[in-house]
């Protein structure tokens, strides 16, 4: 990876500015379940160099995910749910 496309100088400044953020993914990844429509994410857990989130629905957990800084792969973990 390098420097963004649109990394410029303005005045003394170095700046970016980056994509809408609600326009489009950027530099990251996107993860849905099919099986749930109103999850809410929360954060499970964190060190130096990684975060947990943990997705709920209802107060049922739903999935969990590690985001490891500087890697693309990530740890998808699904938890125990109970189908009615």
């Amino acid at each position: 990876m390098g420097l963004p496309g649109g990394y410029r100088v303005l005045g003394n400044f170095p700046q970016y500015n980056g994509p809408e953020p609600f326009a489009e993914v950027f530099d990251g990844v996107a993860l849905a379940n099919s099986e749930y429509s109103n999850m809410e994410a929360f954060l499970e857990n964190f060190s130096d160099g990684s975060v947990t989130v943990r997705w709920m629905e209802n107060q049922l957990d739903i999935m969990d995910a590690t985001f490891i800084h500087g890697s693309l792969i990530f740890l998808l973990m699904f938890t125990e749910v109970a189908y009615y």
